[in-house]
């Protein structure tokens, strides 16, 4: 079961960081005629919660895509390891591998709602 549902789990998450990127930015140029400064500016709250949104979402990609994916990959590994040789104690590198994905895999999801939560606020919030 893990074997086949972390992977997929980590490529959802992918998919869904890179599309939180993508329409963000669309959203972003689609708002502003493609005048990016309006974003930058103090006193415009739509920017600042576009801004939000769009760090949020770099995070959730940078975090997926450096630290959820190897260790779901190595978790794999790990397991197939122990598949194959029942015999033998759990690697001690296993817990840690688990917990790393317990807190990132999760956080990761977090993060990226708030992301799709600011760029929504910031087209229908005025």
């Amino acid at each position: 079961m893990a074997l086949t549902f972390m992977p997929r789990m980590a490529r959802f998450i992918q998919i869904a960081s890179t599309l939180a990127i993508v329409f963000g930015v669309l959203l972003a140029l689609s708002i502003s005629n493609g005048d990016l400064s309006f974003f930058f500016s103090s006193t415009n709250s739509l920017g600042l919660r576009i801004t939000i949104g769009a760090i949020l979402a770099l995070i959730v990609y940078v975090m997926v895509f450096a630290l959820l994916t190897p260790t779901v990959k190595k978790l794999g590994t790990l397991t197939r390891q122990m598949q194959a040789n029942p015999q033998q104690p759990p690697p001690a590198e296993l817990q840690a591998l688990q917990k790393k994905i317990r807190i990132s895999g999760p956080t990761g999801v977090l993060l990226l709602s708030l992301a799709m939560a600011f760029m929504v606020a910031a087209v229908t919030l005025p």
